[in-house]
């Protein structure tokens, strides 16, 4: 499985993801940036629930989808779903960057 911390799939973090948000370059308490893609308003929503409700970040997608949702769209060819802990976000990143 892979940590809150890692994206879904390739498990490294992208700074050329489909889309950059709005730019900021903020870091979290342990200095980590936000990763950089798009986000997905749908997963993040359940992802903000998933926390809120067990008081932590899932471990995994797999874990998000399993607790919250009946399915997950395809991203894009050549893209992943990744949990943004820093943002508390899910976002479309390229893989295997």
């Amino acid at each position: 499985m892979i940590g809150a911390a890692a994206l879904c799939g390739c498990g490294k973090k992208d700074g050329n993801g489909p889309g950059t948000g709005d730019g900021a370059v903020g870091t979290n308490a342990s200095g980590q940036k936000p990763l950089e893609g798009t986000v997905d308003p749908t997963l993040t929503w359940a992802l903000k629930s998933f926390v809120q409700e067990k008081g932590r970040m899932p471990q995994s997608m797999l874990e998000l989808k399993s607790a919250k949702l009946d399915s997950v769209p395809r991203p894009p060819p050549g893209f992943v779903y990744a949990i943004d802990p820093v943002t508390v976000e899910v976002k479309v990143v390229k893989e295997g960057t």
